[in-house]
Parts: structure tokens; C-alpha cells; sequence
């Protein structure tokens, strides 16, 4: 038990952020001294706490425990009695030098005399070792740099710096999986137990004063007796109709299950009562998925509402988890231990389609059941995802399945409402009609027909019901919805478009969530309120596709029951245009270098405080916002403009560009992570440049070959990929300037890089339109692909690319196209084209922060910001709302995203100007 400790604290310190007792967490951190929290420690030192820096730090070393923690000790001290003596504190350094300084006069004699000399010194800068110290703030961020380094080498810290990776809310969630596991054994389980039954072992007692006997052939017999339901040939039913098998309903409470982590959890354990309105229906699209292949079936989970099991027409099967957007169990049916991501077992599936799947919750155990093309029935166990029981016998495919349990009887057939008490069909007759129709199920007869289905279907539509009063059918490439106490249609959606013929679909649970199988092998989410609010997202404001109501609903009687087909017309969406400067937030960057460069890379550092460009002649340029009372937080805004910092010589910051010919040279620049390095190149000898100090720290590469795109590795600062002229990439290392890889795989110039930590690959990009694949471990390729070309588009051009917060997905942007391409499969799942009044080439794209939305940048001065996951234009920006009045062959070169702000990016225009643009958000979102 002795070694879950580590594990136990780790739990208890994600518990203490979310719930944001900071103090108790970095208390529990250092005495418990399982994780070192650098970003608390660096804010500490920054802002000169040196007591709390040392306290933290004595949790996990003391200054005599090895080399290393002697010399973070003496960093930390220096900077200490520096401190003492710029602000002409004599008596605070002599009791510095003389208490925390006294270790160095027994084993650094010199250097300890050396640094009393400095007290009779009227400025310490009068040294000469110490006269490029610069003032206090750029001074601590040296030592926290130095500190970090020395950390990261003492081997007391190893396996105590990196947090490991959680799924939010961790241990409320194994608190609520515990409570809902201890009462699963209880015969008689009270409705909504408490949480303090955890305190104990427990069960609930039997209000009868007996126990309730498991039914051990329980799922035999469910599946067994599946005949048992007997359909008299006088019954109207189409001859030619398979018998369905229909969706898994639940009980519509099961005992004892709660979650504790949704605050809502006592909405969730009861049916919504009447009154009901349009606005319960889940019609507004909430986001879309890509599969990869196309959607035959789906299920909810029955007790974790966003959980949703995907089949797919390969045999795939699929566990989502919407409100992260991740797959949790993948192709071809592995289940993964996120954890330690390893695969315990594989599970074979169904030997060509699976036709349908649901969950089945019985004799308090949870089961999949699945169905194919295979002609077998398959029942899985979900604790151990092992093969139950196979049902053979069908002489065809079988297309549907639907456990259901009444009274403790289990019984096979077609959909009933959440209740139990109604059952429906949904089928096509025989002269190929869909209906939809209610059953007597005590009576066998029909108490029901709906109106509205489509005429001469040519495959069978999917059916479901909700809350046990709304039905859907998925037909015509849009949902339709009827009311269960009404005939006729209630209303219709196509979900904003991309819906086959015969969309899939299935609500969960609560009735808030709807998936909709789409025509490019995905699904939709659709969602009303409390759906968008249990995925965590913020419905967005647009003109809704949602079909008016029918006749019904306005109190016309209907005089047919065909729908009127011009209202299934979806409505466009309205495209918001930002056509005047008014309408969008700017400030222009001030230059008074009297420089004239044509600004070709542009970056935010990553703190968000100030930008960089790199011109073609090699001029580079910084801007910094500073705190002030317009500007309280120093943060890169449009309310006032920022300022041009350059050296204390005046000097411009310029790269090597001697014998260098600008015009045929591929500018390159990047920043380290931390905002304390820049290293770049114009066609030459790569420059790495100290942002603190605006030195040169070292010079390298030089050419031939010559760099044209450079990316630091995003977990260490001194290893960097290297694109080059001649198609090579190379990983180096810039402290020891060892060469680790040399990677070989594309046929022209590198154009773009990007790392993705999550699935430890590079991804690279060349001017042959290829991207490439390399593993982070061993430096081999992949998986290398094709970017597609439009028609009569040559297969050239940089192609840039940028992994998606998520760091699965990847954004190519060629001057021909946006695509999204899913980097584990390296698949394309995402195309736009230019087309309209976007049709200009690309000049430049990137993600906002949040990786919501992508700046696109047109040659002809056209802004677009498209919706990341459907690549859909929510905004245009004319170049009237940001070009000078007047302004003739004026375009833009390259677009960032500021790293903070999702609402604002920078552009840098081809006559030197650069401008921060934060478009109202109204219009961007």
C-alpha cells in the first residue's frame, strides 16, 4: 500500500487546484516531495519571494545533498545579496554574505572574498564580471533559466517534474465509480444513496426484510425467449419486413447510480415533466467527429451521458467521449490503458459490418450488445471488454438489436419509450413506403400511425425516441421529429447540411444529446441547452436550420399528411462580413527604425506580451506592451500600442545576410518555449539570439545547405528540427551541437515542422506537397502522404502545418487549401478549397489558441476565420476594414495567433507594416 502513496498524492493535489486551494496544494507538494511544481517555483522567483523559494525548495533537496543543489542554492542567494546591494541595503547583504553566503568560505575561498569585495563597490556593475547585469526583472529571469537547468539535471528531481497526464476531476470521479460499485452489490439499493456510505463498508438494508434474487440466466433467457413475442398474421405489418431488433432502453431508474461529479445529478435522475416546449428538442448542431469511416450504428452509455459507441460499416467499434472530443477505445476494437497506454487485450469483432449496438444494463452489470453482417448476435462484458455469449441462427444479416427489460423478464423487440410502457416500429411496407407506427404491446395490434414519412425509401430508416415524448427518424438527409401523443410532424432539422440519405441516430439518455451519422464518414453531436452545457460548450449564434413548425403546432389542421418539401430547404447561414474599421479593434505597430523590411515570419512570444518579425533583409524586430493604466495586466491588446525595443547601442538586431542573394533566401525563425531564445536565419548562418540581453549566443549552419524553417522541440529548449534547402531535416542539439538525426524522405525544400508530444511524431512538410511522419524515439519515418491538388494544380508551393491543441490533429495550409488531416492515421479529414469571395490564394493560416478557430490570410487582402472542426467561414474581413485608405497593391504576407487571446492575431502586410486585429466577437464567433 506503502507505493500508491505517490499516486494517492497525486490524485489529492488535482483535487486541491480544481477546487483552487493553491496554498494547500504547493503545501502538500513540498512535504510530501512527489512533484515539483516549476511554474509555482518560477513565479516566486520572479517576483523575489526569496524566503517561499527556499522553503519550497528545501521539501525536496538541501544544499548539501549533491553538487547540483549546492549550485541552486548559491543562484538562488546571489541574486539574493544582488539585490541587497542595488537597492543600497547594506545591512540586508552583509547578513546575506554572512548567513546564507557563509558555506562558500570553506569551499569557494576566492569567489567568496570576491563577493564581499562587492560591498565596497558604489555599484556592483563596476565589476567586471557583473557588468552586463542588467536590471532586477531581466536578472531573475536569468536565474530562474539557470535554476531550471540545474533542476532538471539533479537527479533528486527525476520523475518529480512532470505531472502526470489526468482526465479532469479525477478523484471525483473515482469516488463516484466507488459508490456507485459498492452499492451495485446491494439487493435492495436505496434510490440515491449518499456519499457518506463510502466512509464504511455497506449495504442497504431490505425494506421487505428479504433479499431479492439474482436471476442468474438472466441474458440467456433475455436472449433465448426472443421469439417469445408472437405477431398474428391478421396484424397489419408489411409481408416483407425483417423483425427488428431495436435500441437498448434501460429501467428508467436504476438503483443506486449516481454521478457526483455533475452538479445537475439530480436532474438527471428524473423524467423532465410536462410542460414541454420545441426549445427540449436537441436540433443545434454542437460539433462534428470524423470517424474515418462511415457510421452504421451509435449508442449512449446508459449512465455517462457523453459517452457514445460508435460501429462503423468496417466492423469498427468506437467509445467517444464527447466532451474532450477523444476516442477512448479505437480500431479494430482495442481497448487502451490510457494510463500506461499499452494494450492488455484485443478483441475481435464482426467479420464485415456492424449493423448496430447498444448497451444493456442487467442483473447490475453493464454489457454491449453488438450485431452484423456476420449473421451472429455478440454480447460483450464491458468490465473485462471480453466475448459473453454469441447468438447464432439468423439465415440474413441482422440489422438491429435492442435489449430491453420489463419486471425482470428480458425480451427481444423493437424500440420502446424511456419508460418501457409504449413500444414503436419503424419500417418500409411492401411497395417500398417507410411508416412509422405505435403498438398495443399487451394486445398485439396498432394504437398508432405517423404521418409524414417519405415515399419509396430505398433503404430502411433508424428511429428513436426521447423522454418518452418525442420521436425522430432519420430520412431524406435531415431528422424529423413528432410528438408521440401527435400524428403529424412536429418539426424537422438537416443539421446545418453533410447528412446522408438515411442518417443514423440515437438520443441519449437525458434527451439533450442527439448523434446524427454524417456523409463524409463522421457524426454530429446536436444538442438543446442543458446538452450544450453537459459538453461544455457555448451553443454559437447563428441563423438555425431548423425547420418551421408544422400546421399542428400553429393550430391549421393538416390537409395532407406530406410534408411540404420547400420547408425542408435548409436555411443559410448567415456569413459574418467586417467591411469597415469601425466594425474591428486595430492598432497599427509603431517602427522608428527608419528601416524599410518586408516583414516574411511574424510570431507572438508565447507569454503574450510582445511580437516578433524577421524581415527578408534580416532585420529583426521586437515589440513589447508594458504595463500601464490603460493597460493594467501588459498584455498584447489593440487599446494601446505596444513598444519597439532595440538594444541599449541602437544597433537593429540583424542576421547574417553577406553574400547572401534575399531574393531566392527562405527567412526562418523560431522561439523557445520559455521566450528567452529566438534563433534565425535569412539564406545564411543561423543566428541563436538572448531576448533578455539582444546577443548573439552562437552562430552555426552555415550554408550550404541553408535552413528554411526552424521548430524547437516543445519539451527541451536546446533541441531544435532544422528544415533545410535540400530536403533534409536536421535534429540537433544546441548546447553540444551534436547532430542527432539527419532525417531523408522529402524531394524538395522543407517548408513547415510541428511536434505533437502526444503522439511523440514530427510531422514535416515540403515543397513536393508531401507530409511526412517521424517518430520522436528513433527518428524513423512513419508514414508519409500526398497533400491533394485541385485540378490542374501542380503538386508544389511551401505547405505549411500546425497541430491542433488537441495534438492529434494537424492544419496543412497550401496556397490551393485548408486541410485538417487526424496525424495517428495521417488521413485527410477536413478540405476547403477557395472558392467565392475567398478565391485568392493563401498567403498564410494558423489555429487561435484554442485551436476553435483558424485566421486565413488571402493574397488579395481577404481575411477569413474559419470554424476549426467543420472548416465552415464564420467571418469575412475585407481589406477595406484594415488596409490604408488609398492603399494600392498592398497584401498580406503572414498571419499569428496571439497564444493568450483566441479574439485577436497579427498580420504583417507586404510594405512593412504589421497590424493587431481583434475583430468584435460578435462577428468572429
Amino acid at each position: 500500500m506503502a507505493s500508491w502513496n505517490r499516486e494517492i498524492v497525486v490524485l489529492m493535489l488535482q483535487f486541491l487546484k480544481e477546487a483552487n486551494y493553491m496554498e494547500s496544494m504547493h503545501r502538500l507538494e513540498k512535504e510530501s516531495g512527489f512533484f515539483f511544481n516549476t511554474e509555482y517555483f518560477g513565479e516566486k522567483i520572479l517576483a523575489g519571494e526569496w524566503d517561499e523559494v527556499e522553503t519550497y525548495l528545501s521539501g525536496f533537496t538541501k544544499l548539501d545533498d549533491n553538487g547540483y543543489s549546492t549550485r541552486i542554492f548559491f543562484e538562488i542567494r546571489k541574486q539574493k545579496y544582488l539585490e541587497a546591494l542595488d537597492r543600497q541595503d547594506r545591512a540586508k547583504a552583509v547578513e546575506i554574505l554572512y548567513k546564507d553566503l557563509a558555506f562558500l568560505s570553506t569551499s569557494e575561498e576566492g569567489l567568496y572574498k570576491e563577493m564581499t569585495l562587492l560591498l565596497i563597490l558604489p555599484n556592483f556593475r563596476l565589476n567586471q564580471n557583473l557588468s552586463t547585469y542588467g536590471d532586477i526583472e531581466n536578472a531573475r529571469s536569468i536565474v530562474l533559466e539557470a535554476v531550471k537547468r540545474l533542476i532538471e539535471a539533479n537527479p533528486l528531481f527525476h520523475e518529480k517534474l512532470i505531472y502526470p497526464t489526468l482526465r479532469t476531476s479525477r478523484l471525483r470521479t473515482l469516488i463516484s465509480q466507488s459508490l456507485n460499485w459498492q452499492h451495485s452489490f446491494c439487493n435492495n439499493p436505496r434510490p440515491n444513496p449518499h456519499i457518506k456510505t463510502l466512509f464504511t463498508d455497506h449495504t442497504c438494508p431490505n425494506p421487505n426484510g428479504g433479499a431479492v434474487a439474482a436471476n442468474a440466466g438472466a441474458l440467456a433467457n433475455w436472449m433465448a425467449d426472443a421469439p417469445a413475442v408472437v405477431i398474428p398474421a391478421s396484424m397489419f405489418l408489411p409481408q416483407n419486413q425483417v423483425p427488428i431488433l431495436k435500441r437498448l432502453r434501460t429501467p428508467p431508474a436504476t438503483p443506486g447510480i449516481v454521478d457526483y461529479e455533475n452538479p445537475d445529478h439530480e436532474r438527471t435522475k428524473r423524467l423532465r415533466p410536462a410542460p414541454w416546449s420545441l426549445e427540449d428538442l436537441p436540433t443545434k448542431p454542437a460539433m462534428a467527429l470524423h470517424q474515418g469511416s462511415t457510421v452504421t450504428s451509435m449508442d449512449f452509455h446508459p449512465m455517462q451521458n457523453t459517452l457514445l459507441l460508435v460501429g462503423s460499416v468496417t466492423g469498427e467499434i468506437t467509445l467517444w467521449e464527447l466532451s474532450v472530443r477523444e476516442k477512448l477505445v479505437s480500431r479494430p476494437f482495442k481497448i487502451w490503458d490510457t494510463d500506461n497506454r499499452t494494450l492488455p487485450f484485443q478483441v475481435e469483432s464482426h467479420a464485415g459490418a456492424v449493423n448496430d449496438l447498444a448497451f444493456a444494463n442487467l442483473d447490475k452489470k453493464v454489457y454491449v450488445v453488438t450485431c452484423g453482417d456476420d449473421r451472429l448476435i455478440k454480447v460483450w462484458d464491458v468490465s473485462g471488454w471480453k466475448q459473453f455469449i454469441t447468438f447464432e441462427g439468423h439465415d440474413a444479416p441482422v440489422y438491429s438489436v435492442c435489449p430491453h427489460q420489463k419486471e425482470n423478464n428480458q425480451c427481444t423487440t423493437m424500440l420502446y419509450s424511456a419508460d418501457g410502457t409504449r413500444l414503436f416500429s419503424c419500417g418500409k411496407s411492401e411497395d417500398g413506403d417507410s411508416f412509422l407506427v405505435e403498438w398495443n404491446d399487451s394486445e398485439v395490434s396498432i394504437k398508432r400511425k405517423y404521418f409524414g414519412c417519405s415515399k419509396k425509401l430505398t433503404g430502411a430508416a433508424q428511429f428513436d425516441s426521447s423522454k418518452n415524448h418525442f420521436l425522430a427518424v432519420g430520412e431524406d438527409g435531415q431528422i424529423k421529429f413528432w410528438d408521440m401523443d401527435k400524428i403529424n410532424v412536429l418539426t424537422s432539422t438537416d443539421a446545418e447540411g453533410g447528412l446522408p440519405a438515411l442518417p443514423r441516430l440515437r438520443f441519449n439518455k437525458e434527451g439533450d444529446l442527439l448523434a446524427v451519422s454524417t456523409a463524409d464518414e463522421g457524426f454530429k453531436i446536436l444538442a438543446n441547452e442543458a446538452g450544450f452545457k453537459s459538453l461544455g460548450v457555448v451553443p454559437v449564434a447563428s441563423v438555425s436550420s431548423l425547420v418551421r413548425p408544422s400546421p399542428m403546432l400553429t393550430g391549421v389542421a393538416a390537409s395532407s399528411s406530406r410534408i411540404d418539401e420547400s420547408a425542408d430547404k435548409p436555411q443559410p447561414r448567415q456569413l459574418a462580413e467586417i467591411l469597415d474599421p469601425s466594425h474591428c479593434r486595430q492598432v497599427t505597430l509603431p517602427d522608428t527604425t527608419g528601416s524599410s523590411t518586408k516583414d516574411v515570419r511574424l510570431l507572438y512570444m508565447n507569454s503574450g506580451v510582445g511580437i516578433l518579425a524577421l524581415g527578408i533583409n534580416g532585420i529583426q524586430r521586437l515589440w513589447k506592451w508594458v504595463k500601464s493604466e490603460e493597460n493594467p495586466d501588459g498584455k498584447a491588446t489593440t487599446t494601446v500600442a505596444p513598444q519597439l525595443w532595440q538594444p541599449d547601442s541602437g544597433v537593429l538586431i540583424t542576421n547574417d545576410v553577406s553574400r547572401v542573394n534575399l531574393e531566392g533566401s527562405t527567412p526562418c525563425m523560431a522561439l523557445a518555449k520559455n521566450d528567452l531564445y529566438v534563433m534565425s536565419a535569412v539564406g545564411g548562418t543561423a543566428s541563436l539570439l538572448n531576448m533578455l540581453t539582444f546577443k548573439v549566443m552562437k552562430k552555426f549552419l552555415q550554408p550550404p545547405p541553408a535552413s528554411t524553417i526552424l521548430a524547437f522541440h516543445p519539451q527541451d529548449h536546446f533541441i531544435i528540427a532544422i528544415g533545410m534547402d535540400d530536403s533534409m531535416i536536421r535534429i540537433q542539439n544546441l548546447q553540444t551541437y551534436v547532430i542527432i538525426a539527419n532525417l531523408n524522405g522529402h524531394k524538395e525544400r522543407i517548408t513547415g515542422l510541428s511536434f505533437s508530444t502526444t503522439l511523440n511524431i514530427l510531422v514535416s512538410s515540403g515543397a513536393d506537397a508531401q507530409l511526412s511522419v517521424w517518430s520522436l524515439y528513433t527518428w524513423e519515418k512513419r508514414k508519409s502522404v500526398a497533400i491533394q491538388m485541385p485540378a490542374g494544380k501542380p503538386a508544389s508551393g511551401d505547405t505549411r502545418v500546425q497541430f491542433h491543441v488537441d495534438q492529434i490533429h494537424v492544419l496543412a495550409v497550401h496556397e490551393t487549401q485548408l486541410a485538417i488531416f487526424d496525424a495517428s492515421k495521417m488521413n485527410c479529414v477536413r478540405r476547403w478549397i477557395p472558392q467565392d469571395s475567398l478565391s485568392a490564394p493563401i498567403s498564410s493560416a494558423v489555429f487561435a489558441c484554442n485551436s476553435k478557430l483558424i485566421y486565413t490570410a488571402f493574397r488579395d487582402g481577404n481575411i477569413g476565420v474559419f470554424d476549426a472542426d467543420s472548416l465552415r467561414l464564420r467571418c469575412r474581413i475585407s481589406p477595406s476594414a484594415y488596409f490604408p485608405q488609398g492603399s494600392q497593391g498592398l497584401s498580406p504576407l503572414v498571419v499569428a495567433a496571439n497564444p493568450k487571446d483566441p479574439n485577436q492575431f497579427a498580420i504583417a502586410l507586404n510594405d512593412g507594416s504589421i497590424k493587431v486585429i481583434e475583430p468584435t466577437e460578435a462577428e468572429a464567433m
